[in-house]
């Protein structure tokens, strides 16, 4: 008997929200896009309500003004956003670019993913984009007076444009700031810990069995087969869909075994799954399961995270930079998270269709796996430094207090390397 996952077809619709959720936010287009259409319909909209107020008998003086003037209001409107479009351009190509040689490469997907970052290119785009709409509308018109409701639209563009920069500025400077990075990855990876370590009452106890010999190899290839599924030629595997993966064994009575893990990198002939039944299966349905990148997400990977916070501490702890504090603050994160890992049932890698019979089998990362993630480097780089030594040692001893006697070993483990490297020196 082995502990499976039990999937049903309930928890289709939610790895397809997470799936779409992941591709908006790691997509910095979205949200531009998306503005420069709402503009364009905005000043549509504008263009009717200006007709409408011109041909009421009983028009308000203060709601009319000239041609003229809307071409001159809307023309500054339409530099200052070009300008204002080309300050967080830079600011942005700074940060990024300081963020990276500080901290890690890999601290760039908050950036990319900030909502307000985006939501701060698509308000200037937008306003740039009605101003001159509105711009080209004004310089067509032949009747002296016209309403100002577009331009009324336009300038309250412009404030809200102003409060958001404000806002952006100060969201970049914490994003700077250290302490916030840790603080972001470790949230993101504590979250994704909690939607992959799920409670006991998820599981069920299921028949084993004996995988030998495949009828099937599906190797990994090429072609796109889902709107929502990248297929690269080569590149990282980011996630896979095992629910419908669960509903394709079920369908065709067999054992599916997920050959790579996620986060690893594949290429075109990569074997990634294999086949136990009697009945070959469409590989083209099996490989739209998988999705497949440029670089590992957090979605169905929070090891990435691990290593995300380790790749900052190594960082931090190089003669380039000797920032033994930072090293510090990433250990307390990282003691957290194997905290909460130890505190769930870990996910058994075996998954279960609504009969409770077997139906998929894959590769997952163990405890050892994550400690040794956790520690290793940062005991191999900065083991020697003081405050980074106290600090592991203090991390061991609450980790050996609070977690279960089966993951003793791994932490005592890593006390030992620690304890071995000082002796070194």
């Amino acid at each position: 008997m082995v502990k499976a996952l039990i999937v049903d077809d309930s928890k289709r619709y939610p790895y397809l929200w997470m799936l779409i959720r992941e591709r908006f936010l790691n997509s910095l287009a979205v949200v531009p896009i998306a503005g420069l259409v709402i503009a364009v319909l905005l000043a549509w909209v504008a263009r009717y309500a200006d007709r409408y107020l011109i041909m009421q008998p009983h028009m308000m003086v203060w709601l009319v003004g000239t041609t003229s003037s809307a071409i001159a209001v809307t023309s500054v409107i339409a530099t200052s956003m070009l300008s204002f479009l080309a300050v967080v351009f830079s600011i942005t190509l700074v940060a990024l670019q300081l963020a990276s040689q500080q901290f890690s490469p890999r601290v760039l997907r908050i950036f990319a993913r900030s909502t307000v970052v985006k939501m701060t290119l698509g308000l200037f785009i937008a306003t740039f984009a009605f101003s001159l709409v509105l711009l080209s509308e004004a310089a067509r018109r032949e009747e002296i007076e016209a309403p100002l409701v577009s331009l009324s639209m336009a300038i309250l563009l412009v404030f809200t444009s102003i409060i958001v920069f404000v806002e952006f500025v100060a969201t970049i400077i914490n994003m700077m700031r250290i302490g916030n990075i840790i603080k972001i990855v470790a949230d993101e990876t504590r979250a994704a810990i909690i939607d992959n370590f799920l409670p006991e009452m998820a599981y069920a106890e299921c028949e084993a069995r004996t995988l030998e010999y495949p009828i099937q190899i599906i190797a990994y290839d090429h072609p796109r087969a889902s709107p929502l599924v990248s297929r690269d030629p080569q590149g990282v595997l980011e996630a896979i869909s095992y629910v419908h993966l669960v509903q394709l064994a079920r369908q065709h009575n067999c054992v599916l075994q997920v050959l790579p893990r996620v986060g690893e990198y594949i290429v075109s002939g990569t074997p990634v799954v294999e086949v136990y039944g009697s009945t070959d299966l469409d590989p083209r349905q099996v490989l739209a399961t998988l999705m497949v990148g440029p670089e590992r997400t957090l979605f169905q990977d929070p090891a990435f995270g691990f290593r995300t916070l380790v790749d900052i501490a190594a960082q931090a702890l190089s003669a380039a930079v000797n920032a033994p504090t930072t090293a510090s603050q990433v250990i307390e994160r990282l003691i957290d998270l194997l905290l909460e890992i130890a505190r769930r049932p870990a996910p058994s890698g075996y998954y279960a269709d609504e009969e409770s019979v077997l139906r998929l089998v894959r590769p997952v990362f163990t405890w050892p796996e994550y400690v040794d993630l956790a520690f290793t480097e940062i005991i191999e780089y900065g083991g020697t430094a003081s405050q980074v030594r106290q600090r592991l040692l203090q991390g061991f001893d609450q980790l050996l207090r609070e977690i279960p006697e089966t993951y003793r070993p791994a932490i005592e483990k890593q006390r030992s390397k620690l304890n071995s490297r000082n002796d070194a020196l």
